[in-house]
């Protein structure tokens, strides 16, 4: 019995051991006064963690203070890969060619923030207040916008491909020429949002708001369109080759602007329609 019971403390003493080095190399942060603190989460309010992979493990470059006092404070090239942040305000920041590939941000403010060509490839944003934003030429396939507030957001030649944004606000947002292939749209508003030549191309759009939206010239090939508004929405040269239109809420007038294919699904009440061959 007494062998036994001094296996498990020793087991129980290993096992707390190899815990600590694995939380020491997933996250570590330098602080001013120059302590290295091991952690997984970083509250860091309104503070940037840098880090970058070395050949000694995970590692920190920089800390960049980022203060309300200082709103045109602009960030050359920050690095966040990997990183966790809470309740960051980020608000008229300029965080152009922002590198936060895999970063984990929690109830992060970027509303007006300036965030072209950054790289925020699978992020997690979930919720985040990113309205007013100018995210163009960046990268954010992957990406977690689920709940996310992206009103008036500019994501013009941004790349969205598989992105997740569920119940996303993307009211009045510009997205030209964007890459929203394979994004999952359901629940999300595109109300008179400008999608000019934006690729929806296999998204799921079931239940989306696209009321007022610019979706002409539009690629919407193998589409999943249910219960869809297209209500005063411009489908002039939309392609909805492939796509299944079935439930979704469009007029005639629409449906002769845009084009399709022999595999598009009319709507019920249209079925006997041949539409335009793209």
């Amino acid at each position: 019995m007494l062998n036994r019971n001094r296996i498990a403390i020793l087991t129980s003493v290993m096992a707390l051991a190899f815990g600590i080095v694995i939380a020491y190399h997933i996250s570590i942060i330098r602080t001013d006064s120059g302590f290295l603190l091991p952690t997984q989460q970083i509250n860091i309010d309104y503070s940037v963690v840098t880090t970058t992979n070395s050949s000694s493990g995970l590692g920190v470059q920089n800390i960049q203070q980022l203060s309300r006092k200082t709103p045109d404070h602009q960030v050359e090239s920050l690095n966040m890969v990997g990183g966790v942040v809470l309740d960051a305000d980020f608000r008229w920041k300029d965080l152009s060619r922002l590198n936060a590939r895999w970063a984990h941000f929690l109830a992060a403010d970027f509303s007006g923030a300036r965030l072209q060509a950054s790289d925020l490839r699978s992020a997690i944003l979930i919720g985040a207040n990113m309205s007013g934003a100018l995210i163009q030429d960046s990268d954010l396939s992957g990406s977690n916008l689920t709940d996310a507030q992206l009103q008036n957001v500019d994501f013009s030649r941004t790349n969205l491909k598989d992105a997740e944004l569920l119940r996303a606000n993307l009211y009045g947002a510009l997205m030209t020429n964007t890459n929203i292939v394979s994004a999952n749209l359901a629940a999300a508003d595109f109300e008179y949002a400008n999608l000019y030549q934006a690729d929806l191309s296999g998204s799921l759009l079931l239940d989306t708001n696209f009321q007022g939206a610019n979706l002409a010239e539009t690629k919407l090939q193998w589409a999943r369109l249910d219960r869809t508004n297209f209500h005063n929405a411009e489908l002039f040269g939309a392609d909805f080759s492939n796509a299944d239109l079935t439930s979704a809420f469009i007029s005639m007038d629409q449906l002769r602007q845009a084009c399709g294919n022999k595999l598009t699904k009319m709507p019920k009440k249209f079925e006997n329609f041949s539409i335009r061959i793209c």
